[in-house]
């Protein structure tokens, strides 16, 4: 090992993400309940409903009503850039309603993170 290795950090970014999101709270740049669509217009979910009320705290609470891992993989490894797998998130159709069950979901976070430099 040396000043050259590489470690998988796993989910540790969300940690920095959500972090860094409190703090645009705290300093009243923006709201967590404030909706995805403000900061990312052509963001859609898979129906029209929950594309209008989810909010950032909806993208962190991972319940936008994908199941687990839903579409995550398909995205793993791929040279897809952010704004494709945020464009793509509109493909994955829910398994339960939305903010009723938690899934986790890795490209909600990515589009948490897109949310901070907006």
């Amino acid at each position: 090992m040396d000043e050259n290795t590489l470690f998988m950090i796993a989910s540790n970014t969300k940690l920095f993400t959500a972090t860094a999101l409190a703090q645009l709270e705290y300093d009243h740049k923006l709201s967590l309940d404030d909706k995805v669509s403000k900061y990312i217009p052509d963001f859609q979910l898979y129906d029209s409903v929950s594309t209008q009320l989810v909010s950032i705290r909806d993208i962190l609470s991972h319940r936008i009503g994908t199941k687990t891992f839903q579409g995550d993989f398909t995205f793993w490894n791929s040279s897809l850039s952010r704004e494709e797998i945020i464009h793509r998130i509109r493909l994955l159709k829910p398994m339960s309603p939305f903010r009723q069950n938690w899934g986790y979901c890795n490209s909600c976070f990515l589009t948490a993170g897109q949310v901070i430099p907006k």
